[in-house]
């Protein structure tokens, strides 16, 4: 049996240090609710009271707690996980218990006025957690449990049904947390426990491969994760870890992991038969306090190539991006041309090297736009080729 003390206070972190906020009136004392944000403020729903499972709901908008409903349709739950869908602008919510032995397997909408119930849903489950891909504007769930079975599994809610991405395979676990990293734009699956005891491991969502991929194997500390948000001013993720095993609780930040150089865009072809390609030296990525390395390859033929830097990959000023190059047999601009620099190409290889020192006191999170042109008067255009974008995130 877990014990567990409640004390009802409430903190906030600044980005330095906590403090803690004196309400009145706040919700009741409780654990295991479920809590998400719509943009504007932190939406609170149910839990385990003092003697029995609640169905209150209630809303902080950074000054003052207001209590939207007293005993709102989804019922007593415990157990149970939310996320805000933003581009639906509703509140999702699913599983959990009521302590009388139903495991209710619906699924509720809440748009800000009404609920509105699903009859299906993700299983009879408890501590399991969501968290909203606004990219893919998909509400992913995973892991959670029910007596004896720990899930590996992952859905995603669509607005209209949940959809198997992982049947099995993924990190079995419960309670922890899960944030939508809006710097690496991936969901973040955070410690949690075990059948064996807690679990601190820190687990990336890739859709594409249908497959968690871990980035982080432990969490500092020796506990489980209580609870996570991510810091969208700061670009990192603020984790409270509460060990129930042992004796140790304290926060901790988690930057996303390493950092990333992604292509994206097409280029387009010169004089030879392949088009330039943009991307980071094996083994390198944008590190703060590190040289960072990429290169252009397929170039040979070319006199040189300009790398154009960028902070935009939608517009160039009042000019909308990707844009046409006149001239460039349908060549694109992926990128801003904010800073350019011309790159010695190395003829026998047919590759444009370059590296760039990172200083440690740059700001995590920073994102650029990076563009290679080659300079190739003996292309079928008579100027040259343009490579793939690249999107460095800088950790």
């Amino acid at each position: 049996t877990l014990g567990v003390a409640l004390d009802g206070k409430i903190w906030k972190h600044d980005g330095t240090a906590w403090s803690q906020l004196v309400l009145t009136p706040s919700p009741p004392l409780r654990y295991e609710s479920a809590i998400a944000f719509d943009g504007t403020r932190i939406l609170l729903y149910g839990g385990q009271g003092n003697t029995s499972a609640l169905a209150d709901f209630w809303a902080f908008d950074g000054v003052k707690w207001t209590q939207l409903s007293a005993n709102a349709a989804p019922g007593l739950r415990r157990g149970h996980a939310m996320a805000y869908d933003s581009a639906r602008n509703r509140l999702v919510l699913s599983g959990g218990t009521d302590m009388n032995g139903k495991f209710p397997t619906d699924t509720w909408e809440w748009d800000g006025t009404k609920w509105q119930q699903f009859s299906y849903g993700v299983g009879q489950r408890v501590w399991h957690k969501m968290a909203f891909d606004p990219v893919r504007k998909k509400v992913v769930m995973t892991g959670g449990a029910f007596n004896p079975v720990f899930y590996t599994d992952t859905q995603e809610w669509d607005g209209v049904t949940w959809v198997p991405t992982i049947g099995a395979g993924g990190p079995d676990r419960a309670l922890g947390a899960m944030v939508w990293d809006s710097v690496t734009q991936r969901v973040l699956a955070l410690g949690g426990t075990r059948k064996s005891g807690g679990y601190a491991g820190i687990h990336a969502y890739d859709p594409k491969a249908a497959a968690w991929i871990e980035v982080q194997s432990t969490i500092p500390g020796s506990g489980t994760v209580f609870g996570a948000a991510f810091d969208r001013k700061r670009g990192r993720t603020v984790i409270s870890s509460d060990d129930v095993f042992g004796p140790t609780l304290g926060w901790y930040f988690h930057d996303g992991g390493p950092g990333t150089y992604t292509p994206f865009g097409g280029g387009c072809m010169g004089n030879k038969t392949a088009i330039p390609v943009l991307e980071a030296a094996a083994g390198s990525s944008p590190i703060r306090g590190a040289t960072f390395g990429a290169q252009v390859s397929n170039v040979s033929g070319a006199t040189a190539a300009l790398l154009l830097t960028g902070f935009s990959n939608t517009a160039w000023g009042a000019v909308s991006l990707p844009l046409k190059v006149a001239g460039m047999n349908g060549c694109e601009l992926l990128v801003s041309p904010d800073l350019m620099a011309v790159l010695p190409v190395n003829l026998q290889s047919g590759v444009a090297a370059f590296s760039v020192p990172i200083p440690s006191t740059i700001k995590t999170g920073l994102t650029y736009y990076q563009q290679a042109i080659t300079l190739d008067p003996q292309a079928s255009n008579g100027l040259g080729a343009m490579s793939n974008g690249s999107i460095a995130i800088i950790r």
